[in-house]
């Protein structure tokens, strides 16, 4: 084995009120190659001094983020007939367009006619409106039928 290694193997560590050092050595005579030996050494022994606890105090106080609710846009709202309001509500409560034309007691054109108006008229506000669902979503937004109603 080397010197060095040996020199190693040998060291005692002690703790001193400045750090820790090998056993003997004063801090001020310390060399590079030293401090890193005892370095090393209090690595090996699991041995680290920890800097004192100080509390930190902040500049300003943190503020927490306000949340503010944004009032929403109204939404444009089609300027649909009674007769296609009434034909869209028999529709959305039943399962089938010829289930709606039955019970408003006319023909199925009929239906398909006033459905396809009122999603034009979503379509030209802005708020398509291409399946049932979509159709239903917006006569629900729009207060025109409730979910209750279904």
């Amino acid at each position: 084995m080397s010197s060095r290694v040996m020199a190693r193997a040998q060291m005692t560590v002690t703790t001193t009120s400045v750090g820790i050092t090998p056993e003997g050595s004063d801090n001020s005579e310390c060399r590079p190659s030293d401090r890193r030996e005892d370095a090393l050494a209090r690595l090996r022994a699991r041995v680290i001094p920890l800097p004192p606890q100080r509390h930190l105090t902040l500049a300003r106080p943190v503020q927490q983020p306000q949340y503010v609710q944004q009032p929403q846009p109204s939404l444009p709202r089609p300027d649909l007939t009674d007769r296609e309001i009434e034909v869209l509500r028999a529709w959305l409560r039943t399962d089938t367009k010829e289930e709606a034309a039955a019970h408003l007691h006319i023909a199925m054109g009929t239906i398909n006619t006033h459905i396809a108006r009122a999603r034009a008229k979503y379509a030209a506000v802005g708020r398509t409106a291409r399946t049932k669902a979509a159709l239903l979503a917006r006569v629900v937004q729009d207060g025109i039928m409730t979910l209750e109603e279904l």
